[in-house]
């Protein structure tokens, strides 16, 4: 099995070590080899210019009059973001959600998965892990919120009301058991699988090449708790985006506790977000910065939303999951070979 291992490089700056690291212009190598329509010219303006704000350039400046500077550069660059992707979603959704064909790559990824035993002592390590957290997740499901929900169903329904949430508890606890796996416990094992992927596919190059990082005189700025950008912009951004990732939650949630029919809608309601998260190994041996991925995912969105369906529709069924994750994982890691030869 090839396993993908990082070199740091390490430069001498002011005494102290420091890692540096630099990536290249995304948007300057496409993966998609098609002719793109021109962006209009206060889209293609902005495209050009810093997604991140630039305290250091009134660093002398009174506090009192950089914050309306600082504010003015945040909206700038806030609107612009908005714009691009705005465009981007307009240009492309329906050809690329209709025409991409990234609904293969799931199912491509279960034929792999069954034909190649390298992947299947990665496959038992995750079912082990998967079954002991499915457990967990679904013994205090139902010691804490099945009570409640069961008393309500039996009034309501009578014993068709206990088959019901039954059903809806084996969904809910695999839905959560699925998310937790791919998102926060199981990283190792999803990039071996990814990396053995891109290395059966020939793609041995940009895997050596992934392994390096390059070094960049430029560094980006960032405020730091003691200036007042922090607290004026960073800060608040940073809570928004909590919220905003909270209600979004809460709203799916709410979605998937409806009977039998909400865990379907919320798996597909969250089918971009899905696709995102697979193709994160590739961003990341790319070497590209979380702003350039999701620029990426908006231009193409999709071919992401086509993918995450069909991935989500696979992950469906309890106990399944523990095969079509994995399987999920190698057919982003196909789509990832797919781009990186019509990048070249």
């Amino acid at each position: 099995m090839y396993t993908l291992a990082t070199i740091i490089t390490l430069g001498k700056m002011k005494g102290h070590d420091t890692v540096i690291i630099s990536y290249t212009d995304y948007r300057a190598e496409q993966d998609f080899s098609r002719a793109e329509e021109p962006l209009p010219p206060e889209i293609s303006q902005s495209n050009e210019t810093s997604s991140h704000l630039d305290p250091k350039a009134n660093i002398e400046l009174p506090i009192l009059d950089r914050i309306p500077i600082l504010f003015k550069q945040w909206k700038n660059v806030a609107l612009a973001t908005l714009k691009r992707r705005r465009e981007y979603v307009k240009r492309n959704f329906l050809k690329d959600f209709f025409l991409g064909n990234t609904f293969k790559y799931p199912f491509i990824g279960l034929i792999l998965i069954s034909t190649h035993r390298v992947y299947w002592g990665q496959l038992l390590i995750f079912g082990v892990c998967y079954l002991i957290i499915f457990l967990t997740i679904g013994i205090l499901y139902y010691t804490i919120i099945m009570p409640t929900v069961l008393a309500w169903a039996i009034v309501a329904l009578g014993p068709l009301g206990v088959i019901i949430v039954n059903i809806q508890w084996l969904l809910q606890t695999n839905a959560l058991t699925a998310m937790v796996c791919r998102n926060i416990v199981l990283t190792p094992i999803y990039n071996n699988i990814f990396d053995t992927t891109l290395y059966l596919h020939g793609q041995h190059e940009f895997l050596r090449s992934a392994k390096y990082i390059k070094i960049s005189p430029k560094q980006e700025f960032k405020a730091n708790w003691t200036m007042p950008e922090f607290w004026i912009f960073s800060l608040p951004t940073w809570c928004v985006s909590i919220l905003r990732s909270i209600l979004i939650l809460l709203i799916i949630s709410s979605i998937s506790v409806v009977p039998l029919i909400g865990p379907t809608i919320a798996n597909q309601l969250i089918s971009g977000r899905r696709a995102f998260s697979y193709m994160g190994r590739y961003f990341t041996l790319k070497g590209i910065s979380k702003d350039q991925a999701k620029d990426f995912q908006y231009e193409h969105i999709g071919l992401f939303l086509s993918f995450g369906m069909a991935a989500g529709f696979l992950e469906m069924l309890p106990l399944v999951s523990i095969f079509t994750i994995t399987s999920n994982t190698a057919g982003a890691a196909r789509w990832g070979v797919e781009l990186i030869k019509k990048r070249s």
